[in-house]
């Protein structure tokens, strides 16, 4: 058991990967830092969510496009740098991202809203870069969501949005259940999430569209 590990950081955290990695070496790890590639290269699976549950089925015809980001606001900087529709087996890319270049995956599909996901930069390769795509969020007004899913925002996390703690978590509750969080604002405007060592800007989406930062750490 890890302290303070919810279960998703006890198969996810860099303690997780230390203790099994001696269970199977025998040795302490090196290091428990991910060592960056010059040139990661990424792609996934775009899938849907009908019948009040996620298909994890191939979402034909949707169009992926990514945008480099300012790091301070979640502004694009300029034209995509990657754009392309997935075929029958849903994949996206292959794209070479920049090291330390943070990104804004835009994706369109027919019948669901438009979806903005901001992301840091991406240390290594990976081709499970995986997207799912939802109905429209609901709230009041427009908004747009942190998420973290390796792991929940507990009570003793530095987690924050514009500098304000996440509205969603309970001080009170001895065991931290938030894995998202909804931040209400003008479309357009900047929002800078932390949690811990992490920060990530995104952008409010216009109305009717889902966006979202997704922190990864």
């Amino acid at each position: 058991m890890i302290a303070g590990a919810d279960h998703r950081e006890t198969g996810y955290s860099p303690e997780a990967f230390a203790i099994m990695y001696k269970a199977i070496t025998g040795a302490e790890p090196e290091t428990t830092a991910i060592a960056p590639e010059n040139a990661p290269v990424l792609s996934g699976v775009v899938s849907g969510f009908d019948n009040a549950a996620p298909t994890n089925l191939p979402l034909v015809g949707a169009r992926v496009a990514i945008f480099e980001t300012d790091k301070a606001t979640g502004a694009e900087r300029g034209e995509a740098v990657y754009e392309a529709s997935v075929g029958e087996d849903g994949r996206w890319g292959p794209f070479t991202a920049k090291p330390g270049q943070t990104y804004e995956f835009v994706i369109r599909a027919p019948g669901l809203p438009v979806h903005r996901i901001y992301r840091s930069a991406f240390p290594r390769s990976s081709d499970v870069v995986n997207i799912r795509l939802y109905p429209a969020e609901g709230g009041d007004g427009p908004g747009i969501g942190v998420m973290r899913p390796r792991g929940y925002f507990g009570p003793d996390d530095a987690a924050t949005a514009n500098g304000a703690a996440f509205a969603e978590i309970d001080k009170s509750e001895p065991v931290p259940h938030v894995w998202k969080a909804r931040v209400a604002g003008s479309p357009g405007e900047s929002v800078v999430a932390r949690f811990n060592e992490e920060m990530l800007a995104g952008r409010i989406p216009a109305a009717g569209e889902n966006a979202w930062i997704e922190l990864s750490y």
